[in-house]
């Protein structure tokens, strides 16, 4: 029997001043959620990472800040 996975994602905004990231948990209405990184010290560009209902891994690539 797998154990049921709990979690919580609240959307909040974390930045850090030193190196210039910019943390991003963003919520969606249908349950799942995204993590997206942003800021000139990546290499290839912003990155957003979805997550499904369950928390899992869903997907990744680059990302194009909402201006």
């Amino acid at each position: 029997m797998v154990a049921k996975k709990v979690f919580s994602i609240r959307e909040q905004t974390i930045k850090d001043l030193a190196t210039g990231l910019t943390i991003e948990f963003k919520a969606r209405e249908d349950g799942e959620f995204r993590l997206c990184l942003s800021g000139s010290i990546l290499p290839l560009d912003n990155r957003e990472i979805h997550f499904n209902r369950d928390g899992d891994y869903a997907g990744a690539g680059t990302w194009l800040k909402d201006k």
